[in-house]
């Protein structure tokens, strides 16, 4: 018999029906609700990441993340390093950024570790064929709830397309 997961358990120890309760330590100094002591868990590596939500003409620009990994084939939003410069990494896609600004970090946690999102909302001059890979699209507000995206990313393009169309304005 498993006394562990069966009788004696944290929080209420079945002591009444232990067959070891006559030689149990822990019950003799009335220590039954510490013992067995939890498991330590371990720690969640940290990282970060800038998000660029691109828009223009009330599109988002999306770039469809690789296989391999984490939002593997997923939509997602460009990525860029926390300590750049949004506008920079616009013109990087080929993008000219007319205005842009930050929106509300986030963080989202994944079985192995938990990841901090700076998003920064930036409004485009002109699309032209944007600059390298992955491929990239762009979305209409309409569109998004019936794109492969991130659950994160979905919650955060949503949000602020239902802003946009509350306001009227973009952003």
């Amino acid at each position: 018999m498993d006394l562990g997961a069966t009788l004696c358990t944290r929080g209420k120890p079945a002591c009444d029906r232990c067959p070891v309760a006559d030689t149990c330590v822990a019950r003799r100094e009335g220590r039954q609700a510490e013992l067995p002591t939890p498991k330590a868990r371990k720690a969640i590596p940290e990282r970060e990441t800038a998000m660029l939500v691109l828009q223009w003409r009330g599109a988002y620009l999306l770039q469809q993340r690789p296989e391999p990994g984490i939002w593997g084939g997923l939509w997602s939003l460009p990525e860029f390093d926390v300590a750049g410069d949004p506008g920079a990494a616009s013109r990087a896609l080929g993008l000219e950024p007319e205005r842009h600004s930050a929106l509300a970090a986030f963080s989202h946690t994944f079985t192995h570790y938990r990841l901090h999102v700076r998003p920064w909302w930036v409004e485009v001059r002109a699309a032209s064929q944007v600059v390298g890979h992955p491929p990239s699209r762009w979305v209409a507000p309409d569109d998004l709830a019936a794109t492969a995206l991130p659950a994160p990313v979905k919650k955060l393009l949503l949000g602020l397309a239902q802003a946009n169309a509350a306001h009227g304005t973009l952003f």
